[in-house]
């Protein structure tokens, strides 16, 4: 599993405690936008990656 550097000793450990073989190296990735949308009642719930452009709308 490669982590972007942000990710703390302490998740890392964690993670490798419950059996995730954590790669020394560190990668940044891409950007993410998201919309999760509920139906009673309806609502709408968004997200969005704030180091990239971007985000979320929903109508």
């Amino acid at each position: 599993m490669i982590l972007e550097p942000p990710i703390s000793d302490t998740v890392k450990q964690q993670l490798a405690d419950m059996g995730h073989h954590i790669n020394k190296n560190t990668d940044t990735f891409g950007g993410y936008q998201g919309i999760w949308r509920e139906e009673n009642p309806r609502r709408h719930f968004g997200g969005s990656d704030p180091r990239k452009d971007g985000g979320t709308m929903g109508y």
